[in-house]
């Protein structure tokens, strides 16, 4: 786990992955960059509890701006269950390809899935 300071006011968790070994997102996580700087590239997969906490945020972006189509940040659950509830009900996936982009995530227990802000 790593921290981004801001003048003493308070830590930000963050995880840096990279394509290979999916990443299990945890409960002190916040925010997740995927970087592609590996030969051949690949698709990086960030797997979110099965169980999603009321208000728990994670922000997951592409940070060195080398995402494609064909290199993605896949987002997911552990089981590969159904992930989201909002205007991507009941996918299972969800696919940053755009370089440089990102995404917002939010859980909800009460709906039993995550949205997208």
């Amino acid at each position: 786990m790593s921290y981004l300071p801001f003048s003493g006011i308070f830590p930000i968790n963050y995880q840096i992955i990279n394509p290979g070994t999916p990443y299990v997102a945890v409960d002190t996580d916040y925010i997740i960059a995927a970087g592609n700087s590996g030969t051949p590239l690949g698709t990086a997969v960030v797997q979110l509890p099965d169980a999603p906490v009321d208000g728990r945020v994670y922000i997951i972006f592409d940070y060195q701006g080398n995402i494609s189509n064909r290199d993605a940040i896949t987002i997911t659950t552990v089981s590969g269950g159904t992930l989201f509830g909002d205007i991507n009900a009941g996918a299972l996936s969800f696919n940053i390809v755009n370089p440089f982009g990102g995404v917002m995530i939010i859980g909800s227990a009460n709906q039993g899935c995550y949205y997208v802000l």
